[in-house]
């Protein structure tokens, strides 16, 4: 008799599924922000970690959401080990939508997602709308070390 949950034993040779990993190469997280949806997405390979940022247009016109004529916008960068790359920058990704980053002083641990000493922020139509950051006792700082936001 075989409990009622389990599959009954089979002699098929069939080799067990591989475990799970404990480490993934890729981690995604979802904003629900005020204009729209944006996923970031960090990931980790051989050659380097990654960041990948993209704007999602709301499935919906909401009355309540503002206007911001976004098309599907994205930012990716490369972060290289051992080899010199844009460590802090900003970057237009629409006539209305800019993002900045500071990874000068990122810390990443095993996984593919920084642990300390970076931000990202996303700004649509002069506003702020998606800041990542690890904002512990640097979080003044935060302020005085990112850069202004021009004009459009």
């Amino acid at each position: 008799m075989s409990p009622c949950f389990h599959p009954p034993p089979t002699n098929d040779g069939a080799p067990p599924p591989p475990p799970l990993s404990t480490n993934p190469n890729l981690t995604t997280y979802l904003y629900h922000t005020d204009v729209d949806i944006v996923s970031c997405t960090w990931s980790h390979s051989i050659l380097g970690r990654s960041l990948h940022l993209h704007l999602h247009q709301a499935p919906y016109d909401s009355p309540l959401l503002p206007s911001t004529s976004l098309t599907s916008a994205s930012f990716h960068l490369h972060i290289k080990p051992f080899i010199l790359w844009k460590k802090h920058g900003t970057k237009k990704l629409s006539p209305n939508a800019l993002v900045f980053w500071n990874l000068s002083k990122v810390k990443f641990g095993s996984g593919p997602e920084p642990h300390s000493g970076f931000y990202v922020a996303l700004v649509v139509d002069k506003k702020m709308i998606l800041l990542v950051s690890d904002l512990n006792k640097d979080a003044p700082k935060l302020k005085l070390a990112s850069p202004r936001i021009p004009s459009f």
